[in-house]
């Protein structure tokens, strides 16, 4: 939830685009009144392919103003590319496509860009990584800013709720140093509607549409104070909203690039706009040397409109940083409110001077009016003078999974202006931290994160200590979940759910209960209620739960049946025990609840195939993983070796039809390549033999064959460098590179 109370209210309205229509602050420029204006979703698995989280904006949109290159994917314009409109405030937006080579925000300002708007959020399964630093960064470097979220308003559950999905952008928005800046809504095509089978229009009515945008906005406005800016284009407005609401009281920032001196016919509601996208394939100075493609804005330069700055602070008795406002026409500038030591030139709009010598706040009015006409429009803004406030940076941390996790970040804050308010990013999954500044919770998943502690007291003074936090897996822990067979939607099953030494394990249908709920360990055992899995050593007898001992009979490998016994037919993984050379066995391939398991010689059959919950695919180099790496233009992603992190993008299933997944893709084999040396990517699912692999055993590890080309994924070389892409080389099963633990 939003933090309530002055500081909330203060973050709020520090806000880079504020904008004022009818006399409500929206965000970013000062509008006159307009006759007429009316009041106005880790990934998630839903989503097959989440190609666009990188981009702007759909493809689609770009189609629509003239289609793709086959070749490039580039925009080829249909008609001359519009123009910017002489005396228009210029500006941007981008997304973290436009990261890639870094983004020089100095030199973006240099170039005559004076706001932008960045892409945040797309859904409520992705946060572009780069969104937080670049609306502070910007900021300081002048620009006003604003941040935008990407609708995706047919997720899956609760996340295709507009609630959650605003709630989402302004929670990310809030654990960044530049606080809760202005908001937009980037409502366009369905960019997924060849995946999700729906439309253009998200599979929803005009009237169903209309009601999500309504619920959008007014959660942006109860929890902001001010309505989000609507990012559109007029075809898709008119095709999915129709005229079935207006949000004229929002301000329009419209795309379209087939006109060259206007955005053209409006979409209903709106009688003016406020901002137009006006061309795609700009080149900017500082976004990527001015060699990456940009999205390129303008003011409306027929409305007098000032950018507001929002909230400025400085310390106390120092030379402040020089604050330039910017308006959309010649004007004069003029402020009131400015503390003694500090003045505007009135032709530039620039204010610089020494702050006062106390801390405390000023409020700061700066009018631009039109010399010829009297025109006039002014912003308002609070300054912070503040003094100096540090975070005591806590040795590194080093947590075992599981274990309870209760720290307190310490600052030093002179002269002290309370309350403190800390957020902290990069902490391990489990964790979180207070407004106070109290980290808890329960680390589970290994790896190092970085970790920042970020504080500010109420005088808007900040500070940030970075240390680093090991989570290490406890001995016997790992990958929670349930254990399915492949028939019957059956799973193995607990039958006393106290794993009383002695009881056998069965099937039973699969609920999700904790009599279901499997470890699969470090030491390839197969763990619940501290008991483990153990095989016998008579083909047909019953496995039974004992206490874990790391006896021969406790270890289970996921693996291929074909790579333990000739006479295995070719059907999908197995849980196969090294020890006594048996596979766990459901007899006469029953599906009636309550039939007990037992160990039996490797057939291949369905009764044999499980899946395990989903897990790292370990290399046999100490400390690596498979990671799947997207890449922003394509529709696969680079798959390659990192040190082991437990994030989500090196979770991975391995599927009774022989496919290995993470994210709704499946491991693949570029091109359907057979040559050693052949890239291995994460592509969508087509049921080739590309993307077919069979966990061989050589008593030793496993190595990953793709039966189609008769090799294996590798690690070619060795590789302990992080980022290193994974081919098919020849199964060397003892070459550690292309030995692999699959959970």
């Amino acid at each position: 939830m939003a933090r309530r109370g002055t500081r909330s209210r203060r973050v709020l309205l520090a806000a880079g685009l504020a904008v004022s229509v009818l006399g409500v602050p929206v965000l970013g420029v000062s509008l006159p009144a307009a006759a007429g204006s009316q009041a106005a979703v880790g990934p998630s698995p839903h989503r097959v392919n989440h190609f666009n989280v990188g981009a702007t904006h759909s493809p689609q949109l770009l189609g629509q103003f003239g289609g793709f290159g086959a070749a490039s994917r580039t925009r080829q314009p249909a008609v001359m590319p519009a123009t910017a409109i002489k005396g228009a405030v210029q500006g941007v937006d981008v997304a973290s496509y436009q990261e890639q080579a870094g983004i020089n925000w100095a030199q973006v300002a240099a170039d005559g860009k004076r706001f932008a708007a960045i892409k945040a959020t797309e859904g409520d399964y992705y946060h572009n990584p780069y969104a937080l630093s670049d609306l502070t960064r910007a900021k300081a470097a002048g620009l006003a800013v604003a941040a935008y979220a990407f609708a995706i308003p047919n997720g899956d559950g609760a996340s295709a709720s507009p609630t959650v999905q605003a709630d989402d952008i302004i929670d990310y928005l809030k654990s960044g140093s530049a606080g809760v800046v202005p908001v937009m809504l980037d409502i366009e095509y369905d960019p997924y509607y060849q995946t999700d089978g729906t439309n253009q229009c998200y599979g929803l009515s005009q009237s169903a549409m209309g009601s999500w945008i309504t619920r959008f906005v007014v959660e942006v406005k109860k929890r902001t104070d001010l309505p989000p800016i609507i990012y559109t284009t007029r075809n898709w407005w008119s095709t999915c909203v129709g005229t079935a609401v207006s949000f004229g009281s929002s301000p329009l920032w419209v795309a379209s690039y087939t006109n060259t001196t206007s955005p053209g016919t409006l979409p209903r509601g709106w009688h003016h706009w406020t901002y137009w996208q006006y061309a795609d394939t700009g080149r900017v100075a500082g976004i990527d040397n001015g060699a990456a493609s940009t999205d390129l804005d303008q003011l409306n330069p027929a409305l007098l409109s000032l950018l507001n700055p929002g909230d400025q602070q400085d310390t106390a008795g120092a030379q402040i940083t020089p604050v330039r406002l910017h308006a959309s026409q010649g004007v004069n500038y003029s402020a009131a409110g400015l503390p003694a030591g500090l003045a505007i030139d009135a032709n530039t709009g620039q204010i610089t001077g020494t702050a006062p010598a106390a801390v405390g706040t000023s409020q700061v009015t700066v009018t631009a009016t039109n010399p010829g006409t009297g025109a006039h429009r002014a912003v308002t803004f609070t300054w912070y003078w503040h003094g100096t406030l540090s975070v005591t940076s806590p040795a590194s941390q080093a947590t075992v999974g599981g274990s309870p996790v209760d720290i307190q970040a310490q600052v030093s804050d002179s002269p002290s202006k309370p309350p403190v308010v800390f957020s902290a990013s990069g902490l391990p999954p489990g964790l979180s931290m207070s407004d106070a500044g109290n980290i808890t919770g329960w680390a589970d998943q290994p790896g190092t994160y970085h970790v920042t502690v970020n504080a500010a007291d109420s005088l808007e003074a900040a500070a940030s200590a970075t240390f680093a936090w090991t989570v290490s897996l406890a001995p016997g822990t790992g990958r929670t979940g349930s254990v399915r067979l492949g028939l019957g939607g059956m799973c193995l099953d607990d039958p006393q759910d106290s794993s009383l030494i002695g009881t056998g394990a069965d099937v039973r249908t699969c609920n999700g209960g904790t009599a279901q709920q499997w470890t699969y360990a470090k030491d390839d055992s197969l763990r619940i209620n501290g008991k483990c899995l153990r095989s016998p050593t008579t083909a047909g007898w019953k496995v039974l739960l004992e206490t874990c001992t790391g006896r021969p009979g406790q270890q289970w490998q996921l693996v291929y049946p074909g790579s333990v016994s000739a006479s295995a037919n070719s059907g999908g993984v197995t849980l196969y025990n090294p020890g006594y050379a048996m596979c766990l066995d459901d007899p006469g391939s029953s599906t009636t609840n309550g039939t007990k398991l037992v160990a039996w010689p490797c057939n291949g059959g369905k009764n044999q195939e499980w899946t395990l919950p989903r897990g790292p695919i370990e290399s046999g180099i100490p400390g690596k993983c498979v990671t799947d790496v997207p890449i922003l233009t394509a529709k696969a992603s680079k798959v390659v070796v990192r040190a082991c992190n437990g994030t989500a993008t090196q979770v991975w299933t391995a599927y009774l039809d022989g496919t290995i997944r993470t994210a709704g893709k499946c491991l693949d084999v570029r091109d359907g390549g057979t040559t050693s040396g052949s890239l291995v990517d994460l592509s969508r699912c087509n049921r080739t033999g590309a993307q077919r692999w069979r966990l061989v055993s050589d008593g030793g590890g496993v190595v990953l064959r793709n039966p189609r080309s008769g090799l294996c994924l590798a690690d070619p070389g060795d590789s302990v460098v992080n980022g290193t892409r994974l081919e098919i080389l020849s199964c060397a099963r003892q070459d550690p590179g292309r030995v692999w633990r699959v959970s």
